[in-house]
């Protein structure tokens, strides 16, 4: 399974537990296919804002969808964070340095890729390794989910 749909399995289940209904028209993917984009996250968010009740909040898959969705909203003259909250995934080093900085789930890239190069050289060296790592991501809030200034960010979760 891909991790976009691995994502978008967490937050129907994450809806559940918390007693929200899933609302399929909020759920909306790119229409085009290929790696994930500021272009697909501009148009998918695009369709998005058409429906009503209008979201007052996006979770995208990576950042460069959140920061596509951040240029449909500015272009709607949708206030970010006080008409709509953003947050992307992936930590990509721009989001910081956006007029509005992201607010992101950051996946510690740098860990996995040292993770999986250990497992890799003792499947090689030992023949077996685990069937399953599992690295917990961080949340990075900045200004997208107006919980503090705009250039700033403060780690929510470790």
């Amino acid at each position: 399974m891909s991790p976009g749909h691995r994502r978008l399995e967490g937050y129907k289940l994450a809806l559940q537990a918390a007693g929200i209904p899933i609302r399929e028209k909020y759920i909306v993917t790119p229409t085009q296919s290929g790696p994930r984009s500021f272009r697909h996250g501009y148009e998918a968010a695009k369709r998005l804002f058409a429906v009503t009740p209008r979201v007052d909040g996006i979770f995208a898959f990576n950042d460069q969808l959140a920061v596509g969705a951040m240029e449909a909203a500015f272009e709607l003259d949708i206030k970010i964070p006080d008409d709509l909250e953003i947050i992307g995934c992936g930590n990509h080093p721009l989001g910081a340095d956006l007029r509005l900085a992201l607010s992101t789930i950051d996946q510690d890239t740098t860990k996995l890729g040292e993770k999986s190069a250990k497992v890799i050289l003792n499947l090689l060296d030992k023949g077996h390794g685990p069937r399953r790592t599992i690295l917990k991501p961080s949340l990075i809030v900045r200004a997208t989910s107006g919980k503090v200034g705009r250039k700033g960010s403060r780690r929510a979760a470790q």
